[in-house]
């Protein structure tokens, strides 16, 4: 998740500030990926895979995990997961 969002981050947004946070909750992890402002470029800054954000979408839903991605108020982007886990302890 966070490699896919960083990625985007480089392609959509060179330049702008980027943060990742990372939270170990009661039964999920909850990743959020946000980035400042707008691109500074025209198009992507680096050649695109095409796997992308459905893809991302694909690879938490099969850990029974949530997206949501998505364009912030004000400017910039953000990407979130919600990754279910059980605790062996």
């Amino acid at each position: 998740m966070v490699q896919e969002a960083l990625t985007n981050a480089i392609k959509h947004a060179t330049g702008r500030p980027t943060r990742v946070t990372v939270h170990h909750r009661a039964g999920h992890i909850d990743i959020e990926v946000t980035t400042d402002g707008s691109a500074l470029v025209e198009g992507p800054a680096v050649p695109s895979g095409g796997r992308g954000l459905d893809g991302l979408r694909r690879r938490i839903q099969m850990l029974n995990g949530e997206l949501s991605a998505g364009a912030r108020p004000g400017g910039g982007f953000s990407d979130r997961a919600l990754i279910p886990f059980r605790s062996t302890a």
